[in-house]
């Protein structure tokens, strides 16, 4: 089934995707533009977007209220629809957990992101 975007995001869509950049080693699709905390950011309606929210909201649908949006690759600057997951958060709190007992968000991050990728894999049936 095709996603139909309403008109604002249509407009903003071109704009957007002016500040990506895809990463071939992990088929992230990276932001280029503005970030704060580590995390991109996009001008939309007259405010600043977190543009792993945007992406979610744009490529896959609402984001259900009271949901956070995991990055499954672990890249904070990731914008790929299929490395992005609405969570509670709870169930975020408990993907942070598991991967720091795996060795950390910042060590051995090759490992944890096949751990991540495989574990989201799972999930999708």
């Amino acid at each position: 089934m095709r996603r139909i975007l309403h008109q604002p995001y249509l407009e903003a869509l071109d704009r957007f995707l002016k500040y990506t950049s895809k990463d071939p080693y992990s088929n992230c699709i990276e932001w280029t533009g503005a970030t704060r905390k580590g995390y991109g950011q996009f001008g939309f309606r007259g405010t600043s977007k977190a543009v792993h929210r945007f992406s979610y909201e744009v490529f896959i649908g609402p984001i259900p209220a009271g949901y956070e949006i995991n990055h499954k690759c672990r890249n904070k600057l990731c914008i790929a629809p299929d490395h992005l997951e609405a969570l509670t958060p709870q169930q975020h709190q408990e993907v942070d957990r598991d991967l720091l007992r795996a060795g950390g968000k910042k060590g051995r991050r090759s490992q944890i992101l096949k751990k991540a990728l495989n574990a989201s894999k799972l999930h999708q049936d």
